[in-house]
């Protein structure tokens, strides 16, 4: 029997030998390659220069409003604020945008903080019309409410409303206070031309003050 048990034995050691080949990977089909360890970027193009951002939009937007608004010139006041002889020494500008500013029936909901470089261009824009000067609240600068309330420094307070439209052709609603008796708000038209953006009339006024 002891030549069968050799038989055995070294079939037994031959079938293990074939198992652990069959264990190994095959060299005809290779195991898959490791994934790149460089990250995929995830930035995005920056936008085409004929789309301008919201903030690039508003700069140009409120400054052409603001101007036509106070200045039917350079440095002359007389525009559309409409307030007599009354010259203006300071002007203030409400912070954000406000729904529902402009001529009745002629206003945009919406509205928002006017980001600080928005300001920074409009002042930047407007120094030739007057000292300019955003604030955070009208209690800011409005004076004896008890009696005719008025805006101090002989200044002016303007409210934009927001900027309604985004195409080449927009309306922003504007509101003027100087004084218990001296108030107004209107509706601009604005249009973007090759010189950039320019009022382009006034689609609605409200009353006046």
């Amino acid at each position: 029997m002891r030549p069968a048990r050799i038989i055995a034995t070294v079939l037994f050691v031959a079938a293990i030998a074939v198992t652990g080949c069959t264990a190994h990977p095959s060299t005809d089909h290779p195991t898959a390659a490791p994934l790149a360890t460089h990250p995929t970027p995830t930035a995005q193009p920056p936008p085409h220069p004929t789309d301008p951002t919201p903030v690039d939009r508003q700069a140009p937007i409120y400054t052409a409003v603001l101007r036509q608004y106070l200045s039917s010139g350079h440095g002359h006041h007389g525009g559309d604020a409409g307030f007599g002889e009354h010259r203006l020494q300071h002007i203030f500008v409400l912070d954000r945008a406000v729904a529902g500013t402009g001529a009745p029936g002629w206003t945009a909901p919406g509205g928002g903080p006017i980001p600080a470089a928005v300001q920074r261009a409009v002042a930047h824009a407007l120094a030739d019309v007057g000292p300019l000067t955003f604030v955070a609240a009208a209690d800011a600068v409005i004076v004896d409410r008890n009696r005719c309330a008025r805006v101090r420094d002989q200044g002016i307070l303007v409210t934009f409303g927001p900027v309604d439209g985004a195409g080449d052709r927009v309306q922003v609603g504007v509101n003027g206070f100087v004084a218990c008796l001296g108030a107004n708000s209107l509706t601009y038209v604005v249009q973007r031309t090759s010189r950039g953006w320019v009022v382009g009339g006034i689609a609605a006024r409200g009353p006046v003050a």
